[in-house]
């Protein structure tokens, strides 16, 4: 997962009398995405105007913190220790349990067959799920107060990612439940596949903003959606790094105000979008040209090779990105003309 580096100290805002900035964009593709965040531009950037707080404080509209170029701030510090043990958890059921099963069993006892092998190990798959999204769920539910999204709502409401991830699981389960009971051993292996495909499709769709009657996170119902990198982040940062809502404000003032990270979302969203092209065309390599006993362990341990790289990948774009978006904001503070 990439995170974004902990911005510079925050400092006062710039005063009421500030040049705002021209921008000349190039990045965004759709117009009436530009037109709706160039009114939410001039909104936030006139509310950090009048004066900040640190996140969740009171002496701003929004609560928030901005850096001495007027540029919302978003706090975050990446505690790496829970996010690897979470990651070992992931590795151990769905990689290290069913390999262990599948070629020990095929090893040591004969009698079972290929289909038994492949049932009993597709098994374990699943249970990590049985853990994780509940709890998740119960967050939300239980205290949607504290992480879930801005809008008001009713508790199961959720947010963009939890029903990503509720979905995505049934979907994900269609070839462990089919394939061993018909001996679709192709199918099996597609598995990972049909776990990242419908996020592949949701990021994709997501390049273009579309007005869709229910919320999506915290944006109301028929507003110009965003793209999906947007709420991934905003979701996991909130609810499983428990930053709450104070991150969902922080993050939507830093939307709305900033083109150039706006712009970084969208090639984020780009570039996972390309990662899960990839990621299905090597799983569908492997599938159809490699015996069923090297794709077996291929295959799962692929996924999280993927995810590995995938992630070290966006976090260096991410990086580049945060630091254009730096002196892009520190030229805005000197009235000068930007390009985006």
């Amino acid at each position: 997962m990439a995170t974004s580096p902990t911005p510079p100290p925050a400092a006062t805002a710039p005063s009421a009398a500030a040049p705002a900035p021209q921008v000349e964009s190039s990045a965004e593709p759709a117009a009436e995405r530009q037109r709706h965040e160039g009114e939410n531009l001039e909104r936030v950037i006139t509310q950090h105007s009048e004066g900040t707080t640190a996140v969740g404080g009171s002496g701003h509209p929004l609560g928030l913190t901005c850096t001495k170029n007027g540029c919302p701030r978003l706090e975050f510090t990446f505690k790496p220790k829970i996010p690897i043990l979470y990651f070992l958890f992931l590795v151990f059921f769905n990689l290290v349990i069913p390999c262990l099963l599948y070629y020990l069993l095929k090893i040591y006892v004969e009698k079972l067959d290929d289909k038994t092998l492949i049932g009993i190990a597709s098994a374990a798959l699943g249970f990590s799920s049985c853990i994780d999204a509940p709890f998740r769920l119960w967050k939300l539910a239980k205290h949607r107060d504290v992480y879930g999204p801005l809008l008001e709502g009713k508790w199961w409401h959720l947010d963009f990612s939890m029903w990503y991830y509720t979905w995505s699981m049934f979907w994900f389960a269609i070839p462990l439940a089919i394939a061993p009971a018909l001996g679709l051993f192709d199918f099996f292996l597609f598995s990972t596949a049909m776990l990242v495909s419908p996020a592949l499709i949701i990021l994709a769709i997501s390049l273009h903003p579309w007005h869709l009657p229910y919320p999506m996170s915290s944006d109301p119902p028929r507003t110009p959606t965003k793209p999906a990198v947007y709420y991934v982040l905003e979701d996991l940062v909130a609810v499983d790094f428990e930053y709450g809502k104070p991150w969902r404000r922080a993050l939507q003032a830093r939307y709305n105000a900033s083109p150039v990270f706006r712009s970084n979302i969208y090639r984020q969203t780009v570039y996972w979008t390309i990662a899960g092209l990839v990621f299905v065309g090597v799983t569908g390599g492997v599938v159809w040209g490699s015996p069923l006993n090297f794709a077996f362990a291929w295959v799962l341990g692929q996924f999280f090779l993927w995810v590995v790289l995938a992630g070290l990948g966006s976090w260096g774009l991410a990086r580049y990105d945060l630091r254009k978006e730096h002196r892009w904001w520190e030229q805005h503070a000197m009235g000068e003309k930007l390009q985006v």
